[in-house]
């Protein structure tokens, strides 16, 4: 895996430029952009996030982070840098675990997808693959069971076209089986 750490500024600075989000958010972020989030601005920004407590906001705020994340895992990587980016925005804006699988589902799910896919059809499960997927559920607030339960169907699939093939191999398919709990 190609680690590129993408900087959570210019990110976030293309996502205003293209979604054009409420003026207050524009704002935040561009504090955020401008000034970071240090020890000096951290209250200060937490008090004008708490004023904007609303399910338009929420929103907003959901699809800027999980515009990042998308961001970020393009090279099928996340790089330490990154990851401690996300956990500042959901630490900042108070994405509470199941937040994403709750209002962001489907999105999730097709995120989820392509990265399985990746990663089964490569051959090789690997512990690095693995390690990954298990960031991925942590920085969308997914339980195990969440987890397995938006890649179930899409991994199920990709089983089924696999065991067709008379040279697969069925050790790897046991391994994935058991790792997404598939049973059979």
């Amino acid at each position: 895996m190609n680690v590129n750490s993408y900087s959570m500024s210019n990110v976030l600075s293309q996502y205003v430029a293209l979604y054009q989000p409420s003026e207050k958010l524009a704002d935040i972020v561009e504090e955020l952009v401008t000034e970071g989030v240090s020890v000096k601005n951290l209250q200060e920004l937490r008090s004008r996030i708490k004023v904007l407590r609303d399910p338009d906001y929420e929103s907003q705020v959901l699809d800027m982070i999980l515009y990042y994340i998308k961001t970020c895992i393009r090279d099928h990587a996340l790089s330490q840098v990154e990851k401690q980016d996300i956990q500042k925005l959901l630490t900042l804006f108070q994405i509470a675990e199941g937040d994403f699988y709750r209002l962001r589902r489907g999105e999730i799910a097709d995120l989820l997808a392509v990265e399985v896919n990746r990663i089964i059809l490569d051959g090789n499960l690997e512990k690095k693959e693995d390690f990954y997927q298990t960031e991925l559920q942590r920085l969308l607030g997914l339980s195990y069971d969440q987890y397995v339960e938006l890649t179930r169907e899409y991994v199920t699939k990709i089983l089924d076209s696999i065991g067709a093939d008379s040279q697969a191999d069925q050790n790897q398919i046991r391994i994935i089986k058991t790792a997404f709990l598939i049973s059979g």
